[in-house]
């Protein structure tokens, strides 16, 4: 068999997997829509057995299984057929009632023999590995891979050494010196926007509705981001004289159709756990945002997060970094409020909530206190994807191993308080992680500002534990929860 490259070529919203034999040939593409972008949830080698099958028959495996099932099924019920159609009753010499039962039990035999190998075929891969192994020549010397050898950049992207290690001598200068340096090399060479946070001015609003629903005035509006997008926002304020404290609240993925903003503000339950609400419930302000691709600005008017984070690539960008607008809007509108005090500020997520929370407090020290939940706990280089990885693009930052490991960006968040939990069945598994971040928060003379744990319950957002922590880090008035 020839050896087969796999290559993605674009196109208006799709994405296109064609399979490029060595010797020039190119197989008939298959396309995939956008919003399924990366072959997401495939298993280990599928994608392999499904090009192998493409180039041999053009058919993919499920497609391939089926026609052999049908062959099956097709021969069980003429051989069936044939023998009721030779059948006779021996004393009268007339045709078998049975005539017409039986062929209804070849046809269900049939049908579960196709069942039946549907089911084999997705436990064990029956056919993807006769195809493999009838084409598929045993290695050679002259054709192993050599140590050098790596077109998919795995071994490159595991040996990367950031350009900005942390400092190794822990004075404080040198860790203030290097938050500088990756904090400036983020903005310039990463999100490619150095003056993102020397813009000032009013952001432009569309109020839609207020009310007032028990002690909290609810705003819900759009504010204009600086790529001029309009952003849903949903605004929670408790009746006080004074000016309060506040936090934005970024919402985690959400279900196809669902909306994040809805599930932090509103009563509904879901693993938001109605953060934004119990919050302002609490006494804070609150604002919460849409995310681009998930409700508001999702489908049917736009297009899906994963399909916004595949554009946003196409176009010289990448997801957070649109994110990343959308909160410096959210922020800049909410402490220009006069019932907020602006030297309280907060900011909080759980999932791609918290990982969100996290890349924009590392490039905005106004926000004095951050919380982030089911997130975070790897160490090192970015995971490299390989066979078996479903990933989703808005975790990607192009070029980031190049400039910063995974634990770097939370260095940036120290030495601001910072609670950091996942929920007792998803823990902080990485030492190393831990080491790091404690490493940071001492070096910068603030350790018992860091705090990391778990709590009961999984990959959720824990709205007691933030309570507590910005009462004490925000009002100065610890709570119990």
């Amino acid at each position: 068999m020839q050896r087969m490259d796999l290559f993605i070529e674009s196109v208006p919203g799709a994405m296109v997997a064609n399979s490029r034999p060595s010797g020039g040939r190119i197989a008939r593409p298959a396309t995939v829509a956008a919003h399924s972008f990366a072959f997401s949830h495939i298993r280990h080698g599928a994608l392999r057995d499904r090009a192998i099958c493409w180039e041999l028959t053009g058919l993919s495996v499920p497609a391939m299984w089926f026609l052999v099932s049908l062959i099956i099924a097709s021969g069980l019920c003429a051989v069936g057929f044939y023998k009721l159609y030779r059948r006779r009753d021996p004393a009268t010499g007339q045709r078998s009632p049975g005539l017409v039962v039986s062929p209804l039990l070849i046809l269900s035999l049939g049908a579960l023999s196709t069942l039946l190998g549907g089911a084999i075929e997705h436990k064990f891969g029956l056919v993807s590995a006769l195809s493999e192994l009838r084409d598929t020549p045993a290695p050679s010397p002259q054709t192993s891979d050599a140590d050098d050898n790596d077109p998919g950049l795995v071994r490159q992207l595991a040996r990367n050494i950031p350009t900005t290690s942390p400092p190794q001598d822990g004075s404080l200068t040198a860790w203030q010196s290097w938050q500088d340096e990756l904090r400036n090399r983020l903005l310039i060479d990463v999100y490619r926007n150095a003056d993102l946070f020397s813009a000032g001015g009013t952001v432009p609003v569309r109020r839609y509705r207020e009310s007032v629903d028990g002690k909290l005035t609810q705003i819900r509006a759009s504010i204009q981001s600086s790529d001029g997008t309009w952003v849903p926002i949903e605004l929670l304020i408790p009746r006080s004289a004074r000016r309060l404290a506040a936090i934005v609240v970024i919402p985690g993925h959400v279900g196809v159709g669902e909306s994040g903003l809805d599930q932090l503000t509103g009563t509904k339950d879901s693993y938001q756990h109605s953060a934004a609400r119990r919050l302002a419930e609490a006494g804070f302000a609150t604002l919460a945002i849409e995310l681009r691709g998930f409700g508001r600005l999702g489908p049917p008017r736009f297009p899906e997060h994963k399909a916004v984070a595949y554009n946003a690539l196409l176009a010289g960008t990448f997801y957070k970094a649109l994110i990343i607008r959308d909160i410096k809007a959210a922020t800049d509108y909410l402490m220009a409020r006069p019932e907020i005090d602006p030297d309280r500020m907060g900011i909080a997520g759980a999932s791609l909530g918290g990982e969100l929370a996290v890349a924009y407090a590392a490039l905005d020290p106004r926000m004095k206190a951050i919380a982030f939940q089911s997130y975070g706990g790897s160490s090192g280089n970015f995971k490299a994807a390989t066979g078996g990885l479903a990933f989703d693009p808005c975790h990607l930052i192009p070029g980031s191993s190049r400039w910063f490991q995974q634990e770097d960006v939370f260095a940036l968040l120290a030495p601001r308080p910072t609670l950091g939990l996942r929920g007792s069945s998803e823990p902080f598994a990485d030492p190393a992680f831990s080491a790091a971040l404690e490493s940071a928060w001492a070096g910068l003379g603030a350790p018992g500002n860091l705090e990391l744990g778990s709590t009961p319950g999984g990959h959720e957002f824990a709205v007691g534990p933030a309570i507590a922590f910005f009462s004490e880090n925000l009002t100065g008035k610890p709570e119990t929860f």
